[in-house]
């Protein structure tokens, strides 16, 4: 259903972008600048294309007059294909429209009941678990990067991870992945996203990057990010 509204409304949008200039064909109302000899345009014979698609619906219905054994189809300047144009024109138009409508509302909508149901989980996992006054890994991870061992920095980042990917489950944040729970969150269950994220994209650098070169600064840094993260939520 969400690819279906997108795509209409990308044909909507397409419509009104590039119907005018490519349906010049010395249309009428396409005179003026179009007229322009310093102007050149692409033009494209829509009318020629809904008159093809307007003999094939004839043919197939033999809704024209007929004459012994042939049957007689309106030409392109008949009044009914004429109108068959227009209100063709003015039917995909506001299908155009009402998809572009109902997008944006599922769009606004569904991101409305994905925050909700983020909360609601919150609130249901806060009613049933008592936060630890202490995190005994945390203190590990303290451990870890108080040592002189580059190889113990990144054990302490990819601990604080785990941290961060068990508070994002608890806390009932929606994906399968701890990378998708964070892109499905907002800053208005989540205050300090922008450091979980920059955090564990240094983790998965540790984690996929062979060679990868971390020095303490980088990874104070990175733990204050949890930190933050992990105050916020009860974790230490």
């Amino acid at each position: 259903m969400e690819y279906l509204l997108e795509f209409c409304a990308l044909c909507f949008v397409f419509w009104i972008l590039i119907y005018s200039p490519l349906c010049s064909n010395g249309n009428p109302r396409y005179n003026g600048a179009m007229n322009d000899p310093a102007i050149t345009l692409p033009t494209l014979d829509i009318e020629g294309i809904f008159y093809a698609f307007y003999r094939f619906l004839l043919s197939l219905g033999n809704l024209g007059d007929s004459v012994g054994d042939k049957v007689t189809i309106p030409g392109p300047e008949s009044v009914a294909f004429q109108n068959f144009y227009f209100y063709t024109e003015v039917f995909f138009f506001l299908l155009g429209i009402v998809a572009l409508v109902v997008y944006i509302y599922y769009t606004m909508e569904k991101k409305r009941l994905l925050a909700e149901q983020t909360l609601l989980s919150r609130e249901r996992y806060k009613a049933v678990t008592t936060p630890r006054e202490k995190n005994p890994l945390w203190d590990s991870i303290q451990e870890h990067l108080a040592g002189d061992s580059p190889a113990g920095w990144k054990l302490a980042i990819i601990e604080a991870d785990k941290i961060l990917d068990d508070i994002t489950i608890r806390e009932g944040f929606f994906g399968e992945t701890l990378g998708e729970r964070l892109k499905n969150a907002d800053e208005s269950i989540m205050r300090n996203l922008q450091d979980a994220w920059e955090a564990h994209k240094l983790r998965n650098r540790i984690a996929h990057e062979s060679g990868f070169r971390l020095s303490r600064r980088e990874a104070q840094h990175a733990l204050g990010r949890y930190e933050k993260v992990f105050r916020e939520f009860g974790a230490i």
